[in-house]
């Protein structure tokens, strides 16, 4: 007995202790986690909050909830914190709900929330239905809650989880944001929740090492879910996940009706994101065979898609650019989904930018909004971006640019028909999409970049088509010459960003600029010459070539050290990261990198520093595993005056 006591007031002690030597942030979470308290004994008065001003002691609302409850018919009376009296009593709302009525002798309210607190087991379980529905989950969802309601009400504890689960989901979030947005101006943390489950609700959980697993285990039984929720909002909400056609294409087999199809396709035409009008496309063509009234709404959505203006800095291009940015950015700051895979966070951030750029048609400054977004956002997103190369070395961050956007849904188009056995049957979509018609708008607008990896296509396991022998023919002599020139080095990064390229092309790549003394680009402009650079890295990256990593490096210093050339440390630095993701080993990334960016901390001169730095503390920020490698460099940086 004497030695359990002894036990328990150790604990205490270390909890206090604790308490006094951790930083201010650190306290505040410890003293919100309510075993946290309770475990070292620490008193904390808590309270229910609701609005600004109105708060009611915890133990005491519970209770009154609890006594009101038992007795419908009864009243409590309850003092807030500021010692006004309230009376709590049940009152019945639309569709026979019923509800907890607040009131005092200047206003009163109703919360619809405490009806776990009911002592009727079928008025639980009602109640929890009517939830489930309101909150967008299907009809089975949240099972463990629901067995603990067919036996007994809540404890406190037990509302307030409950509470917090059904919150985090898609449908709830677009509830609140639109409420806030009514009222007063929103800002990034608004916009983008910092909570692993409501991506969870969104897209699915589990994970999964490869994008076909993905699809089969976690996002088939999302869009099913979505389905069972309700045929129509649900439909709408599956599309949410079309930033890869496999998505799509399984809501198609998923068993939705003509008719259903076509209304789904009249809402995409009329009011869906970018993502979810190709999404639509993919899914509903291999059934638009003897549908003449589906086929006409899709041939006016692929008309919009090809219509689709990437100069518009108002358009749904410019609009999704930015929603993607801010979401990343985000999701990068908050270190949310730090856990997932580059492809699954996509899946997550591209199905939440999808959902606000719907919530912006029609009704956001787009132009002004999409600007905000890349000045506060756009260079956190950007570094994210070229960070995850590491992993998944074969998509960038400017492939979200509305120019090469618009090339990706040309390209899912283009595909999407290629799979269909027998092709289109004849009528207007088959003219809008004949791959055949040389002058046909679809096929005039589609470029090079159309058939480039997507954004969840970035891993080395994504399928790639052989190298045509005609384009190899052409790869091959460029590389034959004893002088890498530009149509060379262009050669070889469109190929590397289309097709399977061997090894081999990117060594012979390396031969020659190691006997140009690293000086093939004399010719060049510094602009053109660090686009090619760039271009070069992202080729070193997507054939995970080290070799042509390191003589990238090599050609950047000697144009750095050449007294006539214009420096650019930032574009620099984004060279560096792109080059980097040739590196499939962590500590031989973390290596080039650290390297890399240290020579340039050590060489920068006043004038620019600032930027660099700038630069080289979000990196950190990002991937803090590199601060072992980058303090010396930001120590050289702040010692610069």
């Amino acid at each position: 007995m004497t030695d359990g006591l002894c036990e328990d007031i150790a604990e205490v002690q270390k909890g206090t202790v604790l308490l006094g030597i951790l930083p201010m942030f650190l306290r505040k979470e410890l003293v919100q986690d309510r075993k946290f308290r309770q475990s070292v004994r620490f008193g904390a008065e808590e309270f229910i909050t609701y609005g600004c001003q109105i708060a009611f002691p915890r133990s005491d609302f519970f209770a009154s909830v609890r006594a009101v409850f038992s007795e419908p018919s009864s009243h409590a009376e309850v003092f807030d914190k500021e010692n006004r009296p309230w009376t709590f009593s049940c009152d019945e709302i639309s569709d026979g709900r019923i509800a907890l009525k607040i009131s005092s002798a200047e206003e009163s309210f109703c919360a619809v929330e405490f009806f776990p607190f009911s002592p009727n087991s079928e008025q639980r379980l009602s109640e929890f239905s009517k939830v489930l529905r309101e909150h967008g989950f299907p009809p089975d969802g949240l099972a463990s809650w629901r067995e603990i309601l067919r036996d007994r009400s809540f404890t406190d504890d037990e509302l307030e989880k409950f509470s917090q689960d059904i919150v985090k989901t898609p449908q709830a979030f677009l509830k609140g944001f639109r409420k806030k947005a009514s009222k007063e101006d929103v800002d990034a943390t608004d916009m983008v929740p910092s909570d692993i489950e409501y991506y969870e609700s969104l897209c699915g959980r589990g994970c999964s090492s490869t994008l076909s697993d993905l699809s089969s285990e976690v996002v088939a039984q999302v869009l099913s879910d979505y389905l069972k929720w309700d045929t129509v909002e649900g439909a709408r909400m599956a599309l949410l996940l079309s930033s890869h056609p496999l998505f799509s294409e399984q809501l198609g087999e998923l068993g939705l009706s003509e008719q259903q199809l076509i209304v789904l396709a009249e809402w995409c035409r009329d009011h869906g994101d970018v993502f979810a009008k190709v999404g639509v496309v993919e899914a509903a063509l291999p059934t638009v065979a003897g549908s003449r009234g589906l086929g006409e709404v899709l041939d006016e959505i692929v008309k919009q898609i090809i219509a689709l203006d990437q100069e518009d800095k108002s358009g749904p291009l410019q609009m999704m650019m930015g929603a993607v940015a801010i979401v990343e950015s985000e999701i990068s700051r908050t270190r949310t989904l730090r856990d997932w895979s580059p492809f699954k966070r996509r899946l997550a951030t591209f199905a939440h930018a999808a959902l606000l750029a719907r919530e912006a048609a029609g009704g956001a400054d787009v132009k002004s909004l999409s600007a905000w977004i890349m000045q506060h956002h756009g260079m956190r997103f950007y570094l994210q971006s070229l960070l995850d190369l590491q992993a998944e070395p074969r998509w960038f961050p400017e492939q979200i640019h509305p120019d090469l956007l618009k090339q990706e849904l040309l390209g899912r188009l283009s595909n999407a028909v290629g799979k269909l056995k027998g092709g289109l049957g004849e009528g207007p979509l088959r003219d809008t999409l004949d791959l055949q018609s040389v002058e046909a708008p679809f096929n005039t607008l589609r470029r090079l970049e159309s058939h480039c990896p997507g954004p969840l296509e970035g891993s080395e396991a994504s399928p790639r088509n052989p190298i045509p022998s005609e384009i190899e023919e052409i790869l091959d002599h460029n590389l034959s010459e004893e002088k890498l020139t530009v149509k060379s080095v262009l050669a070889l990064i469109n190929s590397s960003g289309l097709f399977l390229v061997q090894d081999e092309k990117a060594e012979r790549a390396v031969k020659i600029i190691r006997a140009s003394n690293f000086r093939f680009a004399d010719q060049l402009s510094s602009g053109e010459r660090i686009n090619l650079l760039n271009g070069l890295a992202g080729a070193a990256s997507r054939l995970r070539s080290e070799s042509l990593a390191r003589s990238v490096r090599a050609v950047s210093r000697t144009y750095r050290d050449d007294s006539e050339a214009e420096r650019s440390y930032s574009e620099e630095v984004i060279i560096c990261l792109r080059s980097a993701g040739a590196f499939r080993e962590f500590q031989a990334w973390k290596d080039f990198v650290g390297e890399w960016i240290n020579e340039l901390c050590f060489s920068v001169s006043a004038e620019v520093s600032g930027e660099l730095r700038t630069s080289v503390e979000m990196i950190c920020s990002i991937e803090p595993r590199l601060r072992t490698e980058l303090g010396k460099g930001l120590a050289a940086l702040a010692s610069i005056r």
